[in-house]
């Protein structure tokens, strides 16, 4: 068991060498440069720079409203701090700051109840000292055990995609067993419960990794490759996620006909591509634009690596629905089309968001 992890080890390492700095240097008020160093030093590079925008918005903010307030206001120093500090909330909310705000308070605060008689020099070394430390922060987030979002992100995919393989193989192990019973075991609505929480705590934090992910795109995310392939793959997993559930929530396949058991076959083949396919993109995942390659190496037809699966799958559902099969019944009937519905839905779903792949940018 680890004492500490490598992003704390990081953090006190920059913390301790901008805290001797600060005490090294002639300038005075040294010490708000490793509290910005704490304050913006996130699990990633995306998120420490939205937080050291946000700090900095904070601190020109807060800045602006004590000059305004403490020169405009001439009510008692209670109430008008007391206005000073709603302004600042009002103010914050407006601009869209989740956390600087907090800082924009600070700054009145301290400024008019410790600094008020030396604003003109408190001001500009505050900001100095506070641009320096988030400076320092996303350097060490660059240079010393680089933590980028977007590779945080692709490695929760990269779970998540390996996580929903499994399952597809355990679902596909349901229709194709070596020895099967009239009917393979079902699962307890316990164990469907608890399958479906941890397929939906996966996919959100998953999609927690977005906006730090965004922030690193730069200026303009809406123009990267990067940005438009994440909702596509986003709606492939959530797609993959809701044929997992259903297939999970359908009654046991019968065993009885053989007729059944060669369509349960095909289907299990389809399920099984479907999570080679997805364990191929695990490993492509943090090359994004290198899937057309390692297609090409695999041998796989590009324009649809699940064709011949899929064409089985068909040959075998048109034998079976070209006749009326008394057995099966109307409710039986409606179970098998609807697997074949959920089969066919997720291969779909990783065949567009292959052919998305494939369109990015070289």
């Amino acid at each position: 068991m680890t004492l500490f992890r490598r992003e704390e080890l990081r953090l006190a390492v920059v913390c301790g060498l901008c805290a001797g700095l600060a005490a090294l240097a002639p300038i005075p008020d040294g010490y708000y440069m490793p509290m910005a160093v704490v304050a913006v030093m996130a699990g990633s590079y995306g998120g420490s720079y939205r937080l050291g925008l946000q700090r900095l918005q904070g601190t020109l903010l807060g800045a602006a409203i004590l000059l305004v307030c403490q020169a405009g206001l001439t009510v008692p120093l209670p109430l008008a701090l007391a206005l000073a500090l709603l302004l600042t909330r009002l103010l914050g909310g407006l601009l869209g700051l989740e956390v600087g705000y907090k800082v924009a308070g600070f700054v009145v605060v301290m400024g008019w109840l410790v600094h008020d008689t030396n604003l003109s020099s408190w001001l500009p070394l505050r900001l100095f000292w506070t641009c320096l430390g988030i400076l320092i922060g996303l350097l060490a987030l660059q240079l010393f055990w680089p933590s980028r979002a977007i590779a945080i992100r692709h490695r929760a995919c990269g779970r998540l995609l390996v996580q929903v393989a499994a399952e597809l193989r355990q679902q596909a192990g349901r229709l194709d067993d070596a020895d099967p019973p009239l009917e393979a075991p079902m699962l307890t609505p316990q164990e469907r419960r608890a399958a479906h929480r941890r397929d939906l705590t996966a996919l959100m934090e998953l999609r927690r990794t977005l906006g730090e992910a965004v922030t690193e795109l730069g200026p303009n995310p809406e123009a990267q490759a990067l940005l438009p392939f994440w909702r596509q793959l986003d709606g492939c997993l959530s797609l993959l996620l809701g044929s997992l559930d259903s297939l999970r929530n359908l009654r046991p396949p019968l065993r009885a006909l053989p007729i059944l058991d060669r369509v349960h076959r095909a289907e299990s083949e389809l399920l099984r591509a479907v999570a080679d396919r997805l364990s191929l993109w695990v490993e492509v995942l943090p090359h994004v634009r290198k899937l057309d390659r390692v297609v090409d190496a695999t041998g796989a037809a590009l324009a649809s690596p699940l064709a011949p699966q899929l064409e089985r799958l068909r040959a075998e559902e048109a034998d079976l629905f070209s006749r009326p099969i008394p057995e099966l019944g109307a409710t039986r009937e409606r179970q098998i089309a609807e697997r074949l519905m959920l089969c066919h839905q997720a291969a779909g779903a990783v065949e567009r968001m292959e052919q998305r792949w494939r369109e990015l940018d070289p």
